[in-house]
């Protein structure tokens, strides 16, 4: 029998044979898997050069995923002599899959040291097709990066080894409005090009990964001096901020990034790492306005720079302007919003769209107690004043945390206005961080007596899901479908959609961006039941409310008093009609229907100044009569060739109602 010496001798021989082999050639120390020696091709396959860099490492920090049974096989069940062959593959930095053939030979039966030899060959191609081998679970789809999986195979290696690492996530600020604007196929575009960027200036021995959306990661595993890591990140904000021409469209991107120096010995597992840089990558977004670089470390908060409106905002210099609320069934003003101004010393007055992308999310949560704490003070004023009005603010969805309850909490009671007066607004197109904890924390504000309120309804895509999902009570119509009305009127049928279902879910409405009259004329015709805008005010200060409230008055005059007006109501009343004659038409009275002299529209039309045989009025007589046939047919009307003829009549009597309001527009302004 040898002795152990022997044995090591005869092992150490062989290996030193092996460096005259062209495959390479390692003895491998189990369980671990650790190289204890190697020749030169092994290193070769292993990206390395040096012996001493590879000693003692195991073989997963390059191949994480070495069959677990063949281990098994090789540490308990094989005798010395017995080989055992498998595949190996990894994805190098460059993009390209790597593939070798492995053939595993024990050759130590001690049961507390075993190890084996094991001889390494690159396989070129897939013997199949004579491709390279390029198997998915380790590669993203779209931009052929490394994914998440292999991040966290690579990552809990380098831990498993207790190696120093650090992980970097980013991800590119505002990319969802490219989705929403120009849909998946352009994001994607725009997605792998960033990826090739990256790829251009992370370092080769590093991992470049994209997560999922628009995130990506680098995992550094050797040392690099800080300086260096500080050029390799401003290099990445270089190359990703370039703008990416895509159909037409120049865009730039900025980016947040999380850094996380994991330490050799701290016992952290791989899953708190990625946390931590989460956490960092979450503060760098929150100070995406005021910060000084675009990444933040993990532990050393980020470094920032006040702006002017930040400044500002810690001066003090924050007014409260209200916008008038009207009720358009009592013709009173039931409520005011709230709307933050800033006002530098030298009289220059910023409004909200200039200075709220330069607030970070604390500023908007200090912003928003500010502006609260200021109204419910003046609310109180203008209940001395006779004036019980109901007030609204709007509050940042990132603000939507427990301490923000307990502020609105301590700022209501403080005020003594009863809870029930005060609508907290959330933006439609609100990007919660975290829903299900914005959900909870919304619903806390409602067990508080606040009414919450959608605002900018119908200006993003979730519209029915916040409304299934959010507990508010309220919605407000994006102003940019009011305010474009008399520009682009096929408008008003969204705007009549958004009417019925806030009716329908018993959920008030309001229309914000009421410009002129013939707007206001026209939803208060469609029956919308509050409005606010210039039509009806300004923003206004405190003490120029109070007079407007003393001042105003809304004229009880019949309506409408527009051919706008006119247009709205009549297409409500024929989306109505409609309705009815394909659901129950023996609701309608089909004696009147062909008659338009019973018809509401056909005052309306004389007092405006289109008696009954003007082209105006011999088309609305046609309207009617073209009902009346198609009431004719009962249940299966909507399936004749004469509601065809009925919607055509139709269509062709709104173009003229528009034709001949338009006419009088211009008549007025020459």
């Amino acid at each position: 029998m040898r002795s152990d010496s022997d044995e090591d001798s005869s092992e150490a021989t062989e290996v030193q044979l092996a460096q005259l082999c062209a495959v390479g050639l390692a003895l491998i120390r189990y369980p671990e898997v650790v190289i204890e020696t190697a020749n030169p091709i092994f290193l070769s396959l292993l990206g390395e050069r040096n012996l001493e860099a590879v000693r003692g490492q195991s073989l997963r920090r390059w191949f994480p995923e070495i069959p677990r049974s063949a281990l098994l096989q090789t540490e308990t069940s094989e005798r010395p002599g017995t080989r055992r062959s498998f595949c190996l593959r990894r994805l190098r930095s460059d993009g390209s899959w790597q593939i070798v053939d492995v053939a595993v030979c024990p050759v130590h039966e001690s049961p507390s040291v075993p190890k084996a030899v094991w001889t390494m060959a690159e396989r070129i191609s897939d013997p199949a097709g004579g491709q390279p081998w390029c198997p998915q679970e380790h590669r993203d789809p779209l931009t052929g990066l490394y994914n998440r999986r292999a991040l966290d195979a690579r990552l809990d290696a380098d831990v498993a080894e207790d190696r120093d690492v650090l992980l970097c996530i980013l991800d590119l600020d505002d990319f969802a409005a490219v989705n929403q604007r120009y849909g998946h196929e352009t994001a994607d575009a725009m997605l792998r090009e960033v990826a090739h960027r990256l790829e251009t200036v992370v370092p080769s021995h590093a991992l470049l990964a994209r997560l999922g959306g628009d995130e990506f990661a680098v995992l550094l595993d050797r040392d690099m001096e800080s300086q260096a890591v500080e050029a390799l990140l401003w290099n990445i904000e270089s190359a990703v901020g370039e703008a990416i021409v895509l159909e037409g469209a120049a865009w730039s991107f900025s980016i947040s990034a999380g850094v996380c120096h994991h330490r050799s010995g701290s016992g952290r597992g791989a899953e708190s790492i990625v946390r931590r840089t989460d956490q960092a990558l979450y503060l760098s977004k929150a100070h995406k306005q005021d910060r000084s670089r675009f990444w933040t470390v993990f532990g050393d908060g980020t470094p920032v720079r006040p702006n002017l409106c930040q400044i500002l905002l810690g001066q003090g210099a924050v007014e409260v302007h209200y916008q008038p609320i009207l009720d358009t069934f009592s013709g009173r003003i039931v409520a005011i919003e709230a709307l933050a101004r800033m006002r530098e010393a030298s009289g220059t007055i910023y409004l909200p769209a200039q200075f709220l992308p330069q607030m970070s999310v604390e500023n908007g949560a200090e912003l928003s107690r500010v502006v609260l704490t200021r109204a419910l003070s003046d609310l109180a004023r203008l209940d001395q004043g006779g004036y019980r009005l109901g007030i609204s603010f709007n509050l940042s969805p990132l603000s939507l945390d427990r301490e923000c309850v307990s502020c609105l909490r301590k700022v209501v009671q403080e005020s003594g206005i009863e809870a029930h007066r005060i609508t907290v607004e959330i933006l439609e197109s609100s990007d919660f961080s975290d829903i299900d904890r914005a959900i909870e924390t919304l619903r806390e504000i409602r067990e508080l007596g606040l009414e919450l309120a959608l605002d900018d309804m119908g200006s993003a895509y979730a519209s029915l899901l916040r409304l299934k999902n959010l507990p508010v009570g309220k919605i407000k119509l994006d102003q940019s479908f009011v305010s474009s009305l008399e520009r682009t009127p096929e408008d008003l049928h969204i705007v009549r959609a958004i009417q019925d279902l806030a009716a329908d879910l018993r959920l008030d409405l309001v229309a914000e961006g009421v410009e002129t009259e013939a707007v206001l004329d026209t939803l208060v015709t469609m029956g919308i039941p509050a409005v606010q805008g210039f039509a009806v005010s300004h923003p206004l200060t405190l003490e120029r409310l109070q007079a407007f409230l003393q001042e105003f008055h809304f004229s009880r005059e019949p309506l409408p008093r527009t051919l706008f007006g006119f247009y709205a109501g009549t297409m409500a009343s024929h989306a109505t009609i409609c309705r009815m004659l394909t659901i129950n038409p023996t609701e309608l009275n089909l004696e009147h229907l062909p008659l338009a002299s019973h018809c509401r529209g056909h005052a309306v039309l004389e007092r405006l100044g289109h008696p009954h045989d003007s082209p105006l009025g011999v088309m609305h007589q046609r309207y009617h009569e073209a009902l009346g046939k198609t009431s004719e047919l009962g249940l299966g009307a909507c399936h004749s060739r004469q509601w065809e003829q009925m919607q055509e009549i139709f269509d062709t009597f709104m173009a003229m109602v528009l034709s001949a309001w338009r006419r009088e527009q211009r008549g007025s302004k020459e």
